[in-house]
C-alpha cells in the first residue's frame, strides 16, 4: 500500500505573544531545553533561541534568573546586599 506524503506550502505560522513568552520562560528557568521547546511548539531550534533572545533583551539580564522573568517586573520589593546579592524586603 503506497501513501501519498502531505506537503504544505509556505511558511510555519509563528507562536502568538503567550506562547512565544511561556517558551522563553520555560527555556530561561531549565525547565525544558531549547529542542524540547521547538519539538513541542513546533517551530525550528534557531526560532526558540531568537524568542528568548528577544526576552532577554526586553528585560535586563541581572534580573533574569533561574525563577524566570515574571519576577524580574517586580524587583522593587528586593535589595541588595554588600556582596552583591538580592535579598527580599519584608512585607509592608
Amino acid at each position: 500500500m503506497v501513501t501519498a506524503k502531505t506537503f504544505v506550502w509556505g511558511r510555519r505560522k509563528k507562536p502568538d505573544p503567550a506562547k512565544q513568552r511561556e517558551i522563553a520562560e520555560s527555556v530561561i528557568s531549565g525547565r525544558k531545553s531549547g529542542a524540547e521547546m521547538a519539538r513541542l511548539y513546533n517551530v525550528s531550534q534557531p526560532t526558540v533561541s531568537r524568542i528568548v533572545a528577544a526576552l532577554r533583551r526586553s528585560h535586563p539580564l541581572s534580573q533574569i534568573d533561574a525563577q524566570g522573568p515574571e519576577r524580574a517586573v517586580d524587583a522593587s520589593s528586593e535589595e541588595t546586599t554588600p556582596q552583591g546579592r538580592r535579598q527580599s524586603l519584608p512585607a509592608a
